[in-house]
């Protein structure tokens, strides 16, 4: 583990001088250079302890560079998607996930498309000679391909391909690709067309809120300010709750929430608010009288209480 940030900073002045330096002049031989650190990732990866993926990362970023060598080049006889599939095929480790999301550097919309449909069709056992591993995986690159298109009804297939019922994770995932591409009342339509989970409202709001922020809804997005305090109670987002409000209301809100603070179950939550507006005495009553309560509590929450 001591030698991996090392080793992955070796990497990284390699991919730098391929792109500084070599690319330019000797694409032919870059390209080589590439495909033999992509090929050799497994090798790689297995001789150190790669707990903080520093060394995937880099990895991961010599199939950009692939990628970025090969447009530079006429496209083969047969095409860049046989060796494309190659190349993902034989990722064992990760070390290649930025290949697919990133493909349109490489491949025109109709070549993304025809790759699409090949995982697709794996996927659904059409391909002689498959793998069970293979055919498992096609859902997640007909994913990462569509993400590349920028579609997210393609994305939204390839998750409920294997999924006939989504999960609230799997519709965050999907409603948040929509939003990137600017899919505004879609999102809106199915945040509010879905039953959302307890544990995954914070998400749900914040998703919501980038709803707001996008289509310049101020009555909207004072309103979401509003539910994430509630939901949160923290110091943060009553800090954004404040910023549209008027004077008296903001002096309402402020008392409200410092009387809450009072009595908040979350001991810490509840001293940030009262030290943020100047309560000290409240503060430091509350600390004396549940200080059992920091056994519980995360160090770095009582070194910024300390301070």
């Amino acid at each position: 583990y001591s030698g991996s940030s090392s080793f992955a900073h070796e990497l990284r002045l390699i991919r730098e001088g391929i792109e500084n330096h070599l690319l330019e002049t000797e694409p032919e031989s870059s390209l080589k250079i590439i495909g033999k650190i992509i090929q050799a990732d497994g090798t790689l990866i297995e001789k150190v302890d790669d707990s903080d993926g520093s060394v995937g990362y880099e990895l991961n970023s010599f199939c950009i560079l692939w990628l970025e060598a090969a447009a530079l080049f006429p496209v083969p006889e047969k095409g860049w998607i046989p060796q494309i599939i190659e190349i993902v095929d034989g990722d064992d480790y990760g070390c290649r996930d930025d290949f697919l999301p990133n493909v349109q550097i490489l491949l025109s919309a109709e070549n993304m498309q025809s790759l699409y449909d090949f995982y697709k069709e794996r996927y659904t056992g059409n391909i002689d000679g498959d793998s069970p591993y293979y055919i498992l995986g096609s859902a997640v690159n007909m994913g990462q391909v569509a993400k590349a298109m920028g579609s997210p009804e393609l994305y939204e297939e390839s998750v409920r391909i294997h999924s006939k019922d989504l999960n609230n994770l799997q519709m965050l995932n999907i409603l948040s690709f929509y939003l990137e591409q600017n899919r505004v009342s879609y999102v809106l339509q199915m945040i509010e067309n879905t039953v959302w989970e307890e544990r995954f409202q914070p998400e749900m709001l914040d998703l919501k809120e980038k709803v707001f922020q996008k289509n310049g809804d101020p009555g909207a997005l004072k309103e979401i300010h509003k539910q994430q305090f509630m939901y949160f109670r923290s110091a943060d987002k009553l800090k954004i709750y404040l910023k549209n409000l008027d004077d008296e209301s903001r002096n309402t809100v402020i008392n409200e929430a410092l009387e809450y603070a009072e009595d908040d179950p979350d001991l810490v939550k509840g001293l940030k608010i009262l030290l943020d507006y100047h309560h000290y005495e409240t503060a430091l009553k509350l600390i004396l009288q549940r200080t059992d309560e920091f056994d519980n509590t995360f160090y770095g929450s009582l070194l910024g209480l300390l301070e």
